[in-house]
């Protein structure tokens, strides 16, 4: 039977549909309060923060280091406002398109860096991003021992970069989990910032890029190249650092990196992002559900069906919990369970063609064979063009002496699925012993061979 396929290791038909969240409410605030929230809404507000920042660099003289905590895109915005706002002062832009480990030369080879009084550095997050990947779902993610090149060049480098350029102020624009590099890892540098400027993205604005990063699926992370995966990494760490963030839907952010982490094959780390979401909100049954998905990769079966029944008793119709809560019974040899928590979550769906494929397998591991191609039948039924019951019947129809059958049915999962897997599999799986000197048979195995 398909290892791999016949019970459902990998999430990818999970539905997750977009999260909304309501950012916004009516509330009581007591006077005390509310004067302390007008204070921060000041403190906060756009405008009065790039009015702040303007009157920073036009009484700037000199060596001096600022940080912008904003988005690519504002950080932009910034820079052209500035650009008429400050006519006496010269502005220049470096912006980093990939990792680097050496700031300084970067800075020392630019044609115009001996007229400028102020340069912008976007982009040093990409030289950051790569190390997150083994640091997330940790709250301290950016004081563990791993040292960032870059962070390491800046720290020893910091007198180099004032001797250098005594009169240049250097403009950081970063997002939040780069800003806590700075902080936790280059102590030594960031000591003599003049100033941090937070412009922090509207409830609007955040609700939307909540959404939009909340909105991925496994099986497109998956696909992912390396360096997409450390940006998706990146991009959740931004919004769970978002001050303005509520518990639950950073909750819903971590649950989202564990999928990530989980496409990578790092389920430690995965595990780490579904702790920490179950502390923020220990009633998101998604959370509950990743839990028991990567503890099942990790091979702990038994908590894998605790986490599992806790998101049960959260929503009782999450069908993919029930499911794969099957899959770790079945991994156990509680066959019987196994099969009733099948039979639980297609009474919420019967048409639910993997999780019939998964009962025929547990059907098989009981001899039960005949029951086990009815349900292969019943699967097939729903999606003709799935290889994964195919071949599972051909497995069946193999043990209970379908020769015939056995034949018809291999030879249909490798041509829907187009690719040699299914010839690779039946070459070892110990199922087709009773029809492996079948010419037809080594004929179909033989496919790929040259």
């Amino acid at each position: 039977m398909s290892d791999g396929d016949g019970v459902i290791k990998k999430e990818a038909w999970l539905a997750k549909e977009p999260l909304v969240t309501d950012l916004a409410g009516d509330l009581y605030v007591p006077a005390s309060e509310a004067v302390q929230a007008a204070a921060r809404a000041k403190i906060d507000d756009p405008e009065t923060l790039y009015l702040s920042l303007v009157r920073a660099l036009r009484r700037r003289k000199g060596f001096g280091i600022l940080f912008l905590q904003c988005t690519p895109a504002k950080g932009q915005a910034i820079y052209t406002r500035l650009e008429k706002d400050l006519h006496k002062k010269r502005i220049g832009r470096l912006t980093l398109t990939e990792p680097i480990d050496n700031l300084l030369a970067l800075v020392k080879e630019r044609d115009d860096v001996a007229d400028l009084n102020v340069l912008f550095i976007e982009g040093i997050d990409k030289s950051l991003a790569p190390y997150i990947k083994s640091e997330t779902g940790r709250n301290d993610y950016y004081k563990l021992e791993v040292l960032p090149p870059i962070l390491a060049h800046i720290n020893r480098k910091r007198e180099n970069f004032r001797e250098r350029f005594p009169h240049l102020c250097f403009v950081f624009v970063v997002p939040p989990f780069a800003l806590k590099y700075f902080m936790h890892r280059a102590i030594d540098f960031f000591s003599w910032h003049s100033g941090i400027w937070r412009f922090a993205p509207d409830g609007e604005q955040l609700a939307q890029q909540t959404t939009k990063a909340l909105d991925g699926k496994y099986a497109e992370y998956a696909e992912y190249s390396e360096e997409e995966r450390v940006q998706k990494i990146a991009e959740l760490q931004d919004l769970i650092d978002v001050p303005n963030q509520s518990d639950e839907v950073r909750s819903q952010l971590y649950v989202e990196q564990h999928w990530v982490f989980c496409a990578e094959q790092d389920f430690e780390v995965a595990l780490r992002c579904c702790e920490e979401a179950l502390k923020l909100s220990d009633s998101n049954e998604q959370a509950w559900y990743a839990k028991g998905f990567v503890l099942g990769e990790l091979g702990r079966n038994e908590e894998a069906i605790m986490a599992y029944d806790a998101a049960l008793s959260i929503n009782p119709e999450l069908h993919e919990a029930l499911n794969n809560k099957g899959n770790a019974l079945s991994a156990l040899g509680r066959y019987e369970e196994a099969i009733a928590a099948c039979d639980a979550a297609l009474s919420i769906n019967p048409e639910l063609y993997k999780v019939l494929s998964n009962k025929g397998v547990v059907l098989s591991a009981l001899g039960r064979y005949e029951e086990a191609i009815v349900v292969s039948d019943q699967a097939i039924t729903i999606n003709l063009k799935e290889p994964i019951p195919w071949y599972n019947k051909a497995c069946y129809a193999a043990l209970s002496n379908q020769t015939a059958a056995s034949l018809t049915c291999l030879q249909k999962a490798i041509e829907l699925s187009g690719t040699d897997r299914y010839i690779k599999l039946a070459r070892t799986d110990t199922d087709f012993d009773s029809i492996r000197n079948y010419p037809q048979f080594q004929t179909l195995i033989a496919s790929t061979e040259q």
